[in-house]
This record gives structure tokens, C-alpha cells and sequence, in this order.
């Protein structure tokens, strides 16, 4: 039974599980025991519990929790802009990238941010909105910030 219970761990296991060897804790990100992992302490540990969080959602969670953290770090009139730039790029092009957008804010002498990371927090407002969709297509950037990493094609559900 023991066995049993361990294995369907490892199908989706929690961030942290009992260790079947020694019934101390496995950090399932890390693969060490918790007290050798990197992952901050459970009085520090996100706004997760790593006893619960399963490693599928970690992920998303993380990526959601940068998404936030870079959005609210973000100057509010920076955001503006940058909104708008990607409605007028929903309303000039079928499809575009995040680098469309950005060079729409440059072309606009646009507002200077620290925080090009929030872009992803407009991109997804925009969708939410239903401006925007994304596709499951990428091309490489054209911006030199970017170094030729992909981003993601987004679809224009604007009637213009």
C-alpha cells in the first residue's frame, strides 16, 4: 500500500512529499530532500503551500505569479500606453506579436517602462477584453532586447 500511494505521487506529486526512504520531506522540483532544497522555508513559501500545490500547477503558477509581480511593478501610465498600442495594432493588423506593440509605443515616442517583463500582463488584459487572442504560433523577435526569442503570434478580434 505504501508502494502504491508513493507511485501515484510520482504521476503528479505534490511540490513537497513525505520521502518513502527516510519520512522526511522530497522537494519534487529541487529532487532533494527540503531541508538541502533552494525553496524558501513553508513560513516563506509564495502564497502556495508546497504540501498541496502539485508540481503540474507549479508551473502555471509561477508563471502567473511573474506575470503579477512584473504588472505591478509597472508605472500605471506605462500600462496605458502600452494597452492602447496593442488595440491600435489589433485594428491595423490581423495578427501581430508583443514586438509589433512595442515598436507601436517606440514609434509614439513612447513611455519609458524598467519593466518590459509587464508587456505579458497587457497582452493578456487585451485578450481578456476581447481584443486579442493568442495562436499557437511564434517567430522569432526583431527587437535586440529579445536576442531572436520567440513570441507568440497573436490573432486581432477587432472589427476595426
Amino acid at each position: 500500500m505504501q508502494q502504491q500511494t508513493i507511485w501515484n505521487y510520482m504521476d503528479d506529486p505534490p511540490c513537497w512529499y513525505r520521502c518513502a526512504c527516510c519520512d522526511d520531506y522530497q522537494c519534487s522540483i529541487h529532487k532533494m530532500h527540503v531541508h538541502d532544497c533552494v525553496c524558501p522555508s513553508i513560513e516563506e513559501w509564495f502564497s502556495g503551500n508546497p504540501y498541496e500545490m502539485r508540481l503540474s500547477k507549479y508551473g502555471k503558477w509561477q508563471r502567473d505569479s511573474g506575470i503579477k509581480a512584473a504588472d505591478e511593478a509597472a508605472k500605471p501610465t506605462w500600462k496605458d500606453v502600452a494597452f492602447l498600442a496593442v488595440v491600435e495594432c489589433s485594428r491595423m493588423f490581423p495578427e501581430f506579436t508583443s514586438a509589433d506593440v512595442w515598436n507601436r509605443i517606440d514609434a509614439t515616442g513612447g513611455v519609458k517602462t524598467r519593466e518590459g517583463r509587464a508587456m505579458g500582463a497587457v497582452m493578456l488584459r487585451a485578450q481578456k477584453n476581447g481584443w486579442i487572442e493568442p495562436t499557437d504560433r511564434f517567430v522569432k523577435s526583431n527587437r535586440a532586447s529579445r536576442h531572436c526569442a520567440p513570441v507568440r503570434i497573436w490573432r486581432s478580434l477587432s472589427d476595426a
